[in-house]
């Protein structure tokens, strides 16, 4: 499933991938574009592409997710601005805008099956990363939390818990 690249050379594959994708949707309209266009210009693999995004119009909120990072550190150069600018203004950017993302999400979800004392317990995991880096000694902090995958396992916790009591 398409994600962020863990390394400093997959995030600088991913950059030069959104890059070229600026300047062709740029000259050429996103509907002008392919992804052989775009990995053409990127000198990059299609395994490389599809590494980091799920189809074409993924660029697009890449590039605008680059755009607001360098406008938040303040080196957002006319050129990408204007980019920006145009890129929003267009009809087929509008549409990848506003429409639900009905894809499923790369969400950290795990699914976790225990045996205990004879009773099947079936759970799942989501994984929530808040980022703060404003202040340097909590720049990241993961909050891991469990649910019921069904009912009978929610019934059974929660019996579990009121013996507890």
């Amino acid at each position: 499933m398409p994600g962020e690249p863990s390394t400093r050379r997959g995030r600088a594959s991913r950059e030069r991938i959104v890059e070229r994708a600026a300047d062709l949707f740029a000259e050429r309209g996103i509907a002008g574009t392919s992804v052989d266009d775009v990995l053409e210009a990127a000198k990059a693999g299609k395994g490389q592409f599809y590494h980091y995004f799920r189809n074409r119009d993924e660029l697009v909120p890449a590039l605008l997710d680059r755009a607001h990072r360098e406008a938040i550190g303040g080196v957002l150069d006319r050129e990408t601005a204007e980019l920006v600018r145009n890129l929003r203004g267009r009809p087929d950017v509008a549409r990848l805008l506003t429409e639900p993302d009905l894809s499923p999400g790369s969400a950290p979800i795990v699914d976790l099956h225990f045996d205990m004392a004879g009773t099947s317990l079936r759970f799942f995991s989501v994984v929530s990363t808040i980022v703060a880096p404003i202040d340097v000694t909590a720049q990241e902090l993961r909050v891991e939390a469990f649910f019921p995958a069904d009912d009978e396992t929610r019934d059974r916790w929660t019996s579990l818990e009121v013996m507890r009591q």
